[in-house]
């Protein structure tokens, strides 16, 4: 699984702003580059805070949703995550390395690490948790039963599916998981235009 996204903006991207550039030393253009990457990542930060504020990562189709159904905080800690990743007189980097972030970007299948097959929530309340967890949330034993794919618990005498045990899960991408091109693109040419203009003194 890749466990980092990164955003090139480059000169190929700010071809608008290349006869300005050539009037600058090096040292100038890291530097203004460095203030226009800052305010993208302002950008990005506020489009995925309002993407999770209306919803948006959220399946209400999902198996998981309802009752007990425990918060997990990823999309905070996605937010958290984005950062300037390098800087130079060409462009900037900006990289987001949240492990989960990268499976929302495209299809892709996911497969375990080891020989242990992949322990999926199915009941609302094992989302966001351990085995270990949702047995002591729900106050259950969990078991495998002969020939079946799946950890189950009993519950007021009924048997219920608890995790789907996998050798491998086919993840779909998430639409609107990555901001438009004119989310990053727009805040940083923007910036650094402003940036070049104070240092010809003509802000």
């Amino acid at each position: 699984m890749v466990r980092s996204y990164k955003v090139k903006i480059d000169r190929k991207a700010l071809d608008s702003l290349k006869v300005a550039m050539e009037g600058f030393t090096d040292e100038d253009l890291t530097n203004a580059n460095r203030v226009a990457a800052r305010a993208a990542l302002i950008e990005i930060k506020k489009y995925h805070r309002d993407f999770a504020a209306s919803g948006k990562w959220f399946n209400k189709n999902s198996k998981t949703w309802g009752p007990d159904r425990k918060r997990t905080g990823w999309d905070d800690k996605l937010v958290r995550k984005w950062r300037v990743d390098s800087v130079t007189k060409s462009g900037a980097i900006l990289s987001n390395d949240h492990p989960h972030f990268a499976s929302k970007l495209k299809d892709q299948t996911i497969k375990p690490r080891g020989s242990y097959a992949l322990t999926i929530p199915f009941h609302p309340a094992a989302h966001g948790r351990t085995v270990k967890q949702f047995k002591r949330k729900m106050g259950v034993e969990v078991f495998r039963k002969p020939g079946k794919g799946n950890l189950y618990f009993t519950q007021h005498g009924k048997l219920k599916v608890a995790y789907l045990l996998r050798g491998q899960v086919k993840m779909k991408k998430w639409p609107g998981a990555m901001p438009p091109d004119e989310v990053i693109a727009k805040p940083y040419v923007q910036k650094l235009a402003k940036e070049l203009l104070h240092g010809m003194g003509l802000d």
